[in-house]
């Protein structure tokens, strides 16, 4: 039996490596040379490839997902309310931001906003 190939299980292909495979494709190498230099599945390379023929772009597509549901003024405002009383819990926080807003926010929401702001609450 052959021996398995290792593939390199990145998340997302890079701009260089779909630069590659365009280029490499069209000096006529096969999709299953390809795939071995530079370390992906066949079916990732031959997206990659269909993605530059058929649209014409070599950038992921921005994926969907739920949309957020505070604007970047809310975010704002979270932050000052967290940074205000720097002992306050994520509820607190959350029970201000509903006072001002009027709106309830999950408090998972809360958590991740603050986060990515680096203030860890």
């Amino acid at each position: 039996m052959p021996r398995r190939r290792e593939l390199n299980y990145r998340a997302q292909l890079s701009p260089f490596e779909r630069g590659r495979i365009v280029g490499m494709r069209e000096c006529g190498a096969s999709f299953r040379e390809i795939a071995v230099t530079i370390r992906r599945s066949v079916s990732t390379v031959v997206a990659a490839w269909r993605a530059w023929t058929e649209e014409g772009r070599t950038q992921r597509v921005v994926g969907s997902g739920a949309r957020r549901r505070t604007t970047p003024r809310e975010d704002r405002l979270l932050r000052i309310l967290a940074i205000r009383n720097r002992l306050r819990s994520t509820r607190s926080v959350g029970d201000a931001w509903f006072a001002a807003v009027g709106r309830p926010i999950r408090l998972r929401t809360v958590y991740h906003r603050l986060n990515a702001m680096g203030l860890n609450i």
